[in-house]
């Protein structure tokens, strides 16, 4: 029996919660309903941690700034959060098997890119704009790295060793030069607000891609949903049909044992001869 088949129960706080499909419980793990520290059952009885349940995956540790962790979670339980500005898309997350780690972005991204592949009902543009989108994400990132850096560097005071003392005159730059350095960051200032916007709106056009997907989803859940129901009609038809075909049969086999077999004369009913010669008479 393969382990995500039949019915799940969760239990949290003494509580339970069920039964229900593994379809059910892994939406509750993407989602975010399941905590790390919640246990699941299939017989109600021996319970266990919800990461020990491979098809849950949940099996990803949030790093945070003290050196600690947070899970393990399902990576797709941490759009919402991404999504509500409550984590950095720069935040780390670590797999608790592999070990491999990576912001959280770029990785929600890599993991709705492997079930758009995998998955049926997504056509080939979805997956292309989904991937163009990345592409488009990943580049105004790094440009707008650059050009904090950039920032940051003018920024500084010179680490060099300090030059011979002149005059201050002869040290300070002209008016014009001042001018020319404002401007240069204030020009890059723009570019990193414009970028920082391209980000956002990229993220609303993810957002949006992802809505799509969830409502393309579900309706192929309904759809197969109709064809389970079409399907249980057509057998209790199908046996009716058979039941009534088996009682015409019976019937069929009951009239013809009733029937006298040929060449032999039925013994007519008392009386039926008087009437016979009273008709004849008259």
């Amino acid at each position: 029996m393969v382990e995500n088949m039949g019915q799940w129960f969760l239990k949290r706080g003494g509580v339970v919660y069920g039964p229900v499909t593994s379809e059910v419980l892994l939406e509750w793990a993407r989602s975010g309903r399941i905590r790390p520290h919640d246990q699941v059952s299939q017989d109600n009885i021996q319970w266990r941690p919800p990461s020990d349940v491979e098809f849950l995956q949940m099996e990803w540790i949030i790093q945070t700034t003290d050196g600690g962790g947070l899970g393990p979670v399902n990576i797709r339980a941490l759009i919402q959060p991404l999504l509500n500005r409550t984590l950095s898309p720069d935040a780390v997350a670590r797999h608790v098997s592999d070990g491999r780690s990576g912001p959280i972005a770029h990785l929600i991204i890599q993991q709705l890119l492997s079930e758009l592949r995998q998955g049926p009902g997504i056509g080939g543009g979805d997956r292309r704009r989904l991937a163009q989108l990345q592409r488009e994400l990943e580049q105004a990132r790094s440009e707008a790295s650059q050009l904090k850096q950039e920032v940051e560097r003018l920024r500084a005071p010179p680490t060099d060793r300090a030059p011979p003392k002149r005059d201050y005159a002869e040290c300070s730059p002209s008016p014009e030069v001042l001018a020319v350095i404002r401007d240069e960051i204030g020009r890059m200032k723009s570019a990193l607000e414009q970028r920082r916007e391209a980000i956002a709106r990229l993220q609303d056009q993810l957002t949006e891609t992802l809505n799509d997907a969830r409502r393309e989803r579900e309706e192929s859940d309904r759809l197969r949903s109709r064809l389970h129901e079409l399907a249980c009609s057509y057998d209790g038809l199908l046996r009716s049909y058979r039941d009534l075909h088996a009682r015409m049969i019976g019937d069929a086999a009951a009239q013809d044992r009733k029937q006298p077999p040929p060449g032999s004369t039925p013994h007519p009913k008392p009386g039926a001869s008087r009437e016979h010669s009273k008709i004849r008479l008259v």
